[in-house]
């Protein structure tokens, strides 16, 4: 069989992740650091994120806080725009190293078609339109809203010659978008989610919560799936920021019960149990 594969559809509602700055903190080398980063981008990409939030658990880990947040902006962020809108930084130095996320927001090609969609960002205005970079050669010119310039955008290209489009967003998955947390508690809010999941060797085994959770999440707009560190877990961060966790969560759940390591690190925890999620959620 040949062709494309057909784009990823979205989610019926918006899922995010929270992972901790203190994940890179047990890597001795800023390359390590990057690389693990990238894993957990690559791991939203796969399990259809709309949104990676890292969260700073620890004001010791604020330098893992900021390397944790610039690489996945890289990464997240198109080949085409890379230069435009990421400046060259010392904590970017490994970036180079990451492998290509492939999700439909980076385009394989640089031969445009009528009908696809490209990421852009906003060079000025022509009139009443606006002038877009998508990675072409040359700028082109969309109708949709105003938009301030450098704001990034998805077209839907219209015509070939001249170069058009109109900005719509894509009818399937585009991406995931990284936002900073001050805490635990500042990610749960950041996220205004319906429904909060938080994983935990000493939540209920996912056996005896599977039901429950498939109807929260089929009857759920906004999910939320917390993560816990490499030194703390979730129950320990929470008490540090003086709140319950199972006030915070809807539910508290064992993904990996009778794990057979001493420990489960948070990138292998978030390919776990996106995994089992992908599959068991109707959303």
């Amino acid at each position: 069989m040949s062709g494309q594969p057909s784009p990823p559809p979205r989610r019926k509602a918006r899922l995010s992740i929270a992972v901790p700055a203190s994940t890179l903190s047990v890597e001795p080398s800023l390359r390590e650091k990057t690389l693990k980063a990238g894993l957990i981008g690559r791991a939203a990409a796969i399990f259809r994120v709309d949104e990676v939030i890292v969260y700073l658990d620890s004001e010791r880990y604020r330098r893992d806080f900021n390397v944790f947040v610039e690489v996945l902006k890289y990464l997240e962020t198109p080949p085409h725009l890379r230069k435009r809108l990421v400046p060259l930084k010392p904590v970017l130095r490994y970036a180079g190293l990451l492998p290509p996320l492939q999700t439909p927001h980076h385009p394989s090609t640089s031969k445009p078609r009528v009908g696809e969609y490209r990421e852009g960002v906003v060079l000025g205005y022509s009139g009443e339109k606006l002038v877009v970079d998508v990675g072409l050669g040359k700028p082109l010119v969309a109708e949709g809203p105003r938009v301030p310039r450098m704001g990034r955008v998805a077209v839907r290209i219209t015509g070939l010659s001249p170069l058009e489009g109109v900005v719509e967003e894509p009818p399937y998955y585009w991406g995931f978008n990284v936002v900073r947390a001050e805490g635990l508690l500042g990610a749960i809010e950041a996220a205004g989610a319906d429904t909060v999941i938080a994983t935990s060797r000493w939540g209920v085994p996912f056996e005896e919560a599977r039901e429950k959770l498939a109807e929260r999440l089929e009857a759920s707009k906004r999910v939320l799936v917390l993560f816990g560190g490499p030194h703390e877990g979730l129950y320990l961060i929470a008490r540090r920021e003086r709140f319950d966790l199972e006030d915070k969560a809807d539910m508290v759940v064992n993904f990996i019960p009778e794990q057979g390591t001493r420990t489960v690190r948070t990138e292998e925890a978030v390919f776990i149990v996106m995994g089992i999620i992908n599959i068991l959620a109707g959303f």
